[in-house]
């Protein structure tokens, strides 16, 4: 009886995959093809921002609805999905607006690339030379505090948006004592802004946080 039963179901399923393919029609392949180009975008911004767990969130969503949908087509129609992927992909877009007008509007293509880079690529440090970055670091802000200098310096764990770092000046530099209390120095160029610190190097300066 329960053989029986899986062939039953197991036939209607086929059945209903042919049936896909047999009403398949050119608008509904267009408005396919939109809905993951969608969902791509969205993504994308995500992952450039840093924003993974925010991106597996948002597949989730996607996800679950999906599984409702194929659970009871009767209240969850194809229609309505879409209708839902467009109303949390449009959330999750507000969410990142500003990341994505300067996406949009950004023709600095190579710049980019050049960050992107940067930001991802990494060395393995000895303890002693971690211990000096964090020495060179507490000194300078230190001796600022003695002579009562004003200061932002952003240790970075790589979830900057890259927005934050075109907004100053690429250092790139290692991370000394005197460097960054020359950025600091009061008038300086670059002294009204964030320093932002990545591992044993210091990004960049002069940047403005969000």
């Amino acid at each position: 009886m329960n053989l029986l039963a899986f062939a039953d179901n197991f036939q209607a399923a086929v059945e209903k995959f042919l049936g896909f393919f047999r009403q398949f029609t050119v608008l509904y392949g267009i408005e396919i093809f939109l809905l993951f180009l969608l969902i791509y975008c969205v993504s994308k911004i995500l992952r450039e921002n840093e924003a993974t767990k925010l991106m597996l969130l948002y597949w989730g969503i996607l996800i679950f609805g999906g599984v409702l949908k194929c659970m009871d087509e009767e209240m969850f129609s194809a229609t309505f999905y879409f209708l839902f992927v467009l109303v949390v992909s449009g959330f999750m877009l507000v969410l990142f607006n500003v990341e994505v007008k300067k996406s949009l509007w950004d023709v600095h293509k190579s710049h980019d690339r050049l960050i992107g880079k940067s930001e991802h690529s990494s060395e393995i440090r000895t303890a002693s030379e971690v211990e000096q970055n964090i020495s060179d670091i507490v000194k300078a802000v230190q001796n600022m505090s003695k002579s009562k200098t004003g200061a932002l310096i952003v240790l970075s764990k790589g979830s900057l948006p890259k927005q934050v770092l075109q907004s100053g000046v690429q250092l790139e530099a290692n991370i000394s004592t005197p460097l960054i209390e020359g950025v600091f120095f009061p008038n300086s160029p670059l002294h009204d802004g964030a320093m932002i610190v990545r591992g044993h190097k210091i990004q960049a300066a002069g940047c403005f946080c969000p």
